[in-house]
């Protein structure tokens, strides 16, 4: 870890580190997917810099953990990270081929897992 893009470093929660050191095994039943339709026209470029905000706003969304080669699991809070957005475009397509796609896209970021 780079010392100088490091605002903080904790220790980790005694649940966290349960997750941790879980390997990833129980994140299916601690986390879960949120997605929204949109009915009008997104202005990617305003909508990533208020996700950008909100990131910055936030430590927890500015924090990885390391727990491998180390001694004691610790979190680290960056002091930026950038927001990736990936953007779909499907309006050419029918309905249940959106369906499709969207259950698709879905399935292989739950099986991406968390990095």
């Amino acid at each position: 870890m780079d010392n100088k893009k490091i605002a903080a470093v904790f220790p980790v929660s005694p649940c966290q580190e349960a997750l941790l050191l879980a390997g990833g095994e129980s994140l299916d039943q601690e986390c879960c997917q949120i997605g929204w339709r949109l009915d009008r026209e997104l202005d990617l470029g305003v909508f990533e810099k208020a996700w950008q905000q909100v990131i910055y706003r936030h430590e927890i969304l500015r924090t990885s953990f390391a727990w491998k080669r180390v001694s004691k699991p610790l979190q680290a809070v960056w002091r930026e990270v950038a927001v990736p957005i990936q953007q779909e475009d499907w309006r050419g397509v029918s309905s249940q081929e959106q369906e499709q796609r969207l259950h698709a896209y879905l399935k292989a970021e739950r099986g991406r897992g968390i990095d």
